[in-house]
């Protein structure tokens, strides 16, 4: 990994409410050069989702830029007292319910000053907390071994509470030949299964970016979403006014930028299988997709998919890799076959913090 660009990188610190819309342009150009992708720490994600879905959190937004006055880095923090898992004041890396991937902007112009500048800010001697929470981090990257080597060195140590796979498909690794050699059984079935909901109509699969995604589409995804379990439990995007808000602003700050895909299967015209899908610089992420019960027996969510992985390399080849978004044991994982690594766990900035740690695990064991 190269170095290059400034020598000399500050930090600031601002509340939410005071990023005016020169930041936030300075911050979507951000993203775009963003090392480690993430559309969870943009601002087409961050704002709605305090707008709408954590309104009271305490939230810092930790700026890292350089003499000139241009950002480099961008990181969004909450800020708790002691919690049971870390009994001590603390920083936590923003998450909301729909937040599946934690981590900071780093400018790929300048990684490790940009890595550095945080980490002195997360030690820094004259900090209230005792640590500073990430849930859900890449850890199996090159960036992910340059940001640990930099704290190591720095002395943060980062104590790791739970380590995870999820399914990633690489798009030019995709197509009708992964379909054959890797989903054979899977794929014949799924041959079936359209010729069989194709006797009841005229079946299409479509794909669709940016403002071709009209909001009949969006409309529709919300009540696919809507429907099963999800709307029993009461955990769908309508289930609550907030939720709706905060996906529908959501999506058309992603969808005025190009910077979102749909993927549907219609029977006569009508969306029996929907997908929503962010992009954040050259890697899709899965967000939230939904299905209509009535062609359960045709199974039109894993169609949906299968399309998809089908036609991945042509729809979406500037995409290097797409994030399934899901917890391990879900369908997807029979589908996508790659895997990457995510981590949850604290950086100890003080003393005390590391004494917390050590009580903490002493506890559970105790506990245990």
């Amino acid at each position: 990994m190269t170095v290059g660009g400034p020598t000399e990188l500050l930090v600031r610190v601002i509340a939410p409410k005071d990023a005016g819309s020169r930041l936030v342009e300075s911050w979507c150009e951000l993203e775009s050069r963003a090392l480690a992708p993430n559309p969870f720490v943009t601002a087409d994600f961050v704002l709605p989702a305090l707008k709408y879905l954590t309104p009271g959190a305490q939230i810092l937004l930790v700026l890292v830029e350089d003499a000139n006055g241009r950002l480099r880095g961008l990181g969004v923090f909450e800020q708790f007292g002691a919690v049971p898992s870390f009994p001590l004041r603390h920083l936590s890396a923003y998450s909301c319910l729909h937040t599946y991937l934690g981590g900071f902007l780093v400018d790929r112009e300048c990684p490790e000053q940009v890595v550095d500048a945080f980490l002195r800010f997360f030690a820094s001697p004259n900090a209230d907390w005792h640590g500073v929470r990430f849930s859900q981090r890449p850890s199996d990257s090159e960036f992910a071994a340059m940001r640990e080597n930099r704290a190591s060195r720095m002395g943060l140590l980062w104590h790791c509470s739970e380590t995870m796979e999820r399914a990633v498909l690489h798009p030019a690794a995709a197509g009708q030949p992964y379909l054959e050699s890797k989903l054979h059984a899977r794929n014949k079935d799924c041959r079936r299964l359209m010729k069989q909901l194709a006797v009841r109509g005229k079946v299409e699969w479509r794909f669709l970016r940016g403002e071709q995604i009209g909001d009949p589409s969006v409309a529709r995804f919300l009540d696919l979403e809507n429907k099963g379990w999800k709307r029993d439990q009461g955990t769908s995007l309508l289930s609550r006014p907030a939720e709706k808000s905060f996906f529908l602003e959501m999506i058309t700050r992603f969808r005025r930028r190009g910077q979102v895909f749909f993927t549907e299967l219609l029977l006569n015209g009508e969306i029996i299988a929907s997908t929503a899908n962010l992009i954040c610089g050259n890697e899709g992420f899965a967000f939230k997709l939904g299905w209509d019960p009535r062609y359960a027996h045709f199974a039109p969510g894993i169609l949906n998919e299968v399309e998809f992985i089908r036609n991945a390399p042509q729809v979406c080849p500037d995409l290097q890799c797409i994030d399934s978004g899901a917890l391990p044991g879900t369908f997807i994982e029979d589908l996508w076959l790659d895997r990457r690594t995510l981590s949850s766990g604290i950086y100890t900035t003080s003393t005390l913090g590391e004494k917390a740690v050590a009580a903490t695990k002493m506890l559970k064991r105790l506990t245990r």
